[in-house]
Parts: structure tokens; sequence; C-alpha cells
């Protein structure tokens, strides 16, 4: 009856214990978003309950970025609807973890460049970036897949462009080139008179080296490289 109804709604009675399951879970996610500043829910050191809470929401989450291509796609029956993919939205939802990882490395790859005015390097003296430059050489094979058959890898030519844009060197022999060039000039600005160091030392001498062939008409890995011999002389280099 009519009274029967409103008196269990006065209780908050769930009429639909699927729509109260779903904003129950929401709920939650919502309260780790604004605990931690991101919805991704990652894997962490916790025991006992919170592990056993936080395991269900990743579940509920990963139930979601299926049913999103259910609904994009409209293969299959999906327990999104247009609203609640909005308010997932505004949450800041990872709908492909894939993409916000990537989008994540690439603008700590760009502040780096901007403080640095560079790229990190394997001898990089600040350190603590040794995940930034094995991501960039992870996009480097992806690239050489890409060039083969874009089909085989997670690249795309956009990613591609801005990663060109922000002066990434594709070839990781043009990348060392400039690591050492860099080193050249910091000692030649800063401590001209002291000794190079051995690894230095031998970068320098190779360059004379493959100078002297390039006049020669010889085989050398400074040919078609000829901005280097420029940058080299504008730094004051003596050949």
């Amino acid at each position: 009856s009519r009274e029967r109804i409103d008196r269990l709604d006065s209780i908050g009675f769930d009429w639909d214990p699927l729509e109260g399951a779903w904003d129950k879970m929401y709920a939650e996610l919502e309260t780790y978003t604004q605990k931690h500043g991101e919805c991704l829910v990652r894997q962490g050191k916790q025991r006992g309950q919170e592990a056993a809470q936080l395991k269900r929401l990743r579940s509920w989450i990963g139930t979601q970025r299926v049913h999103r291509k259910y609904f994009d796609e409209k293969t299959k029956h999906s327990v999104l609807t247009q609203e609640r993919i909005q308010k997932l939205d505004r949450l800041g939802f990872v709908w492909d973890v894939f993409d916000y990882q990537w989008e994540k490395k690439y603008d700590r790859l760009k502040r780096y460049k901007d403080e640095n005015n560079g790229f990190p390097s394997p001898d990089d003296p600040q350190g603590g970036y040794d995940d930034l430059y094995s991501w960039i050489k992870i996009n480097r094979k992806h690239k050489l897949k890409f060039e083969r058959d874009p089909r085989t890898t997670s690249i795309t030519q956009e990613r591609i462009d801005r990663l060109t844009a922000l002066g990434i060197k594709w070839k990781a022999n043009d990348e060392k080139w400039e690591t050492m060039y860099k080193l050249l000039v910091a000692h030649m600005k800063n401590t001209p008179e002291a000794p190079m160091e051995n690894k230095l030392k031998t970068w320098v001498t190779k360059q004379r080296q493959q100078k002297t062939k390039l006049d020669a008409g010889k085989k050398s890995q400074m040919k078609g490289r000829e901005h280097r011999i420029a940058l080299l002389t504008q730094a004051g280099f003596v050949w």
C-alpha cells in the first residue's frame, strides 16, 4: 500500500539494490580520491580490512572500464549510463591506465627538460631519474615498431610528434653525443685548466679523429652530422 511504501521510504529502504551498490562503491572511490589526490587505486602494503576494501574497489574500477567499452560499442548491456560516466569523469576516473601513466611520465619529462635544458641520462648527477631515462628508451623501441607496423605498438604518431617537439633524440647515439658535448662545454666554462676525466678526454680525441677523416673524404661518423662540428667550433673547441 502507499502507506507501507512511505514507511519504507522514511527509513531509507533501497528499492534498487544494484543502483545502491554502484552508488556505495562510487562513494568509496570518491573518498579515496579526496585522500590520495587521484582516482588510480594502487596496490600498496595495506593489511586486513583496508586491503580487502581496496581490492574490492580495484575490482569495481576494472568492471567500470569493461562496461565503458560495452557502453561505447553498444555490444553488450552496460551498468553504466551517461550520467554515471559523467560522474566518474568529474572525479578524474582513469579509463585507460596506459594513457594515464604515459601522460604522467610525459609531464615529468617536460618539467625536467624545462628545469635542466636537457634530458636525464644514466650518469645524471641529480639522480632519481632512472625511470624517466628508461621511459625514453622504451618509447624509442616503440617508435621503431611503429615504423615497421603501427599495429604492433601502443605508441601513436601524435605521441611521437609530441616527443619530437620536446626535443627527444630518437637515436641513442645522438643523445650520448649531446650528453658528452654538454659535459665538455661545462668543463671549458667552469674548470678549463683542470685535467679532463678519461671518459671526456677519450670522447674529445674521437671528435678530432672523426673530423680529420671527414676532411680527408674518408668514412666518418661526422658525415651527415656536420652541425656537430659547428656546435663544437662555436663552443671554442680546439681542433
